[in-house]
């Protein structure tokens, strides 16, 4: 009986295909460029269309950080603002995950969503400082 259990695991271990990596390739970088698909005022959830890749992000309105400007990348948001003026934080979620990073900063909360939209696309100053920190921090 002892050597059926040892032959039978023998073929069952021969038989498990080995695991391997799945690497995924998404063609973003700072010189990435996008065209907007969608921007939703007042909602969290925006997309853009970059390079042929649908990319969603989200946005969050955090507190109004001294000296932060578009582009900069943030460990973390702070609490949500109750000020009439927010630091706009956007991070793109799929098909890969970002860090967070400044798109707008003196915006209302309600602006915050149409900032991160918009600044993708923006081919100026701004706008690629934003796209390049964004494009920079990537992880699945």
């Amino acid at each position: 009986m002892k050597k059926h259990l040892i032959i039978a695991g023998i073929i069952c271990a021969a038989s498990i295909p080995p695991a391997t990596a799945v690497t995924k390739c998404v063609n973003l970088s700072a010189d990435t460029k996008c065209t907007t698909s969608s921007i939703v005022s007042y909602d969290a959830d925006w997309t853009a269309t970059c390079n042929g890749v649908q990319i969603q992000g989200v946005v969050y309105p955090g507190v109004v950080k001294s000296g932060a400007i578009a582009g900069s990348v943030a460990d973390s948001t702070g609490p949500a603002s109750e000020s009439s003026a927010a630091t706009c934080y956007c991070k793109i979620i799929s098909p890969v995950v970002s860090r967070w990073v400044i798109s707008h900063t003196n915006a209302s909360s309600e602006e915050c969503a149409g900032w991160c939209g918009r600044i993708i696309v923006d081919t100026g100053g701004d706008g690629n400082a934003f796209r390049t920190a964004i494009f920079s921090n990537l992880s699945d």
